[in-house]
């Protein structure tokens, strides 16, 4: 079991495709991990940004689709050494 008091962070990323491929090799490697998900701008940051570009009369661009996500996955500490090779393609 992987909990926040024996959990490594191997990946932080923003791209979800990169982070399904690495999930993808940490399976077959019977590496068992954790994904978290965070959007690091809230509700009311992307209201106000979504204001002052109403103010000025300019477009804005941010829809549902993008919106910044940033992606973390941990893996336990005993597999942190073994997930890190995975991940680099370092396959023994």
């Amino acid at each position: 079991m992987i909990t926040i008091f024996n959990r490594v962070k191997v990946i932080t990323d923003t791209q979800s495709e990169e982070i399904a491929k690495d999930k993808v090799l940490l399976k077959n490697a019977g590496i068992k991990f954790e994904v978290k998900t965070i959007r690091p701008r809230g509700y009311v940051g992307i209201t106000m940004d979504v204001k002052v570009q109403q103010k000025f009369n300019q477009p804005y661009s941010h829809t549902l689709d993008n919106i910044p996500y940033v992606y973390y996955i941990y893996v336990a500490r005993r597999d942190s050494e073994a997930a890190k090779k995975v991940l680099q393609g370092i396959l023994e």
